[in-house]
């Protein structure tokens, strides 16, 4: 991408509209490599050209900005932005299932998190389950029902709690993605623990540890570790 973006600034862009995307992906690629006071500068940079940019691109910008802002300058006026941004990207483009994904996990996040408002995070959680099985994502399904896990066991609906993990092992047990077992089977220990069920933990620790086993992402086996000391110390 990054080679693309420097063989396209070689030419000349009569299209405001088109430098504009190319400013885009290069902010995208300084959000992806961790640099996102610098992505959020560009993105600002862009909005401010609101009246000469297409939908889409407007769409996309809100959505990066609105995460950078959740995530990164996490104060309430910030979150409140973050809030109306996410959700004014979901309006203006409806029919991108990755960007929705992303959106309706970070609306559920921000409600759970800062307004503390089970059912509205609760809602957006169900719409990103709801994307994610229309459009056979099995990631984000493994997400969005480790989501529901969690939610539907602080309000103690435990009937939600099992169909949803038992919607995940049915993907798990069906798939080769050995990341997708590990993922959800860290997710899935939440709903055994907020029920009482200790003993099970135990047999699913051991299988959780089995796929670490197998794994070579560090940092993904690392992030999970943290979790299962956590819920062993519950």
């Amino acid at each position: 991408l990054k080679t693309l973006l420097s063989d396209a600034s070689t030419y000349p862009l009569e299209l405001e509209n088109s430098r504009l995307w190319c400013e885009y992906y290069r902010a995208r690629i300084l959000h992806l490599v961790g640099n996102e006071k610098a992505a959020a500068e560009v993105y600002e940079k862009i909005i401010s050209n609101s009246n000469k940019i297409d939908t889409k691109l407007k769409a996309y910008v809100f959505g990066d900005l609105g995460y950078i802002w959740i995530h990164f300058k996490y104060d309430q006026l910030n979150l409140d932005k973050a809030t109306q941004m996410l959700k004014e990207s979901y309006r203006l483009h409806a029919q991108d299932e990755f960007k929705l994904c992303h959106i309706f996990e970070q609306l559920s996040w921000i409600y759970y998190n800062w307004k503390h408002e089970i059912e509205s995070s609760l809602l957006y959680a169900k719409e990103y389950e709801k994307l994610a099985e229309e459009h056979g994502n099995e990631y984000s399904a493994i997400e969005a029902y480790g989501n529901l896990i969690f939610l539907y066991g602080l309000l103690g609906n435990w009937r939600e709690v099992f169909h949803f993990r038992a919607k995940g092992l049915q993907i798990i047990y069906s798939s080769d993605k050995k990341f997708l077992g590990l993922r959800f089977r860290s997710l899935d220990q939440w709903a055994l623990v907020m029920a009482g069920r200790y003993k099970e933990v135990e047999n699913v620790n051991i299988e959780v540890l089995e796929y670490v086993r197998q794994m070579d992402d560090f940092l993904t086996i690392a992030d999970i570790m943290y979790e299962l000391v956590y819920i062993v110390g519950v």
